[in-house]
């Protein structure tokens, strides 16, 4: 039996590559890694769980991560480099290898932003999926945060649990939540665009017809 090691999920991805990409960028991307090509547009982001880990490490930079909330079978959404991310050769995946003739690929849990199950999005270990994105707006911030040009903001979509050493922050799905433009993870499933921030980088909550609250 295929087991995951400590803090990795092991996935089924099928397609490397989304439909667009023909065999012109994928060249370009596997040898001359052109800058004008963005890697989370042109690779796959999702994949069937066939493996657990059956701990996740103490290391300070895994605290509160856990995989409670994932389950073999769920689509897993991840990050895009655990796909684009290439061997010290340059010529072949990192995290991909094969077992008994077929093709796996190893995917931190870091990397995992959430699940697919039953038609449903589920989102892990603290990330938050938004849609309809808009310019930095300008907001009263704190002190702490006065460094930052402008806030982005969007609608919250999808939210789960937390990091576990973390409580939930107060928001729900139709929010609007504010956040640092800069870290906003952008990706595309199936022509739906979206972004990926974490509860702990969102800066405050706007519910329908109350002002923004802070976490």
């Amino acid at each position: 039996m295929l087991q995951s090691p400590f803090n990795t999920l092991l996935l089924k991805i099928g397609d490397v590559y989304v439909k667009q990409y023909g065999a012109v960028s994928k060249t370009s991307a596997m040898y001359a890694q052109s800058s004008d090509i963005n890697p989370a547009d042109m690779v796959n982001i999702v994949g069937e769980v066939v493996s657990i880990p059956r701990g996740i490490s103490s290391r300070p930079d895994y605290k509160g991560f856990s995989t409670k909330d994932i389950r073999i079978g769920d689509t897993a959404i991840f990050r895009f480099d655990v796909i684009y991310q290439f061997a010290r050769d340059n010529k072949r995946w990192k995290n991909c290898f094969w077992y008994r003739g077929n093709e796996y690929w190893a995917a931190d849990i870091q990397k995992i932003f959430g699940v697919i199950r039953n038609n449903q999005i589920i989102m892990v270990n603290g990330y938050c999926m938004l849609e309809h994105t808009n310019n930095p707006v300008n907001i009263i911030l704190p002190s702490n945060l006065k460094n930052i040009d402008g806030i982005g903001h969007g609608t919250l979509t999808q939210i789960g649990n937390n990091l576990t050493h973390l409580e939930n922050i107060d928001a729900e799905i139709g929010d609007t939540i504010y956040f640092n433009p800069n870290i906003l993870q952008k990706y595309e499933i199936g022509k739906k665009k979206f972004g990926v921030v974490k509860q702990s980088q969102i800066f405050g909550v706007q519910k329908p017809h109350s002002a923004i609250l802070l976490p």
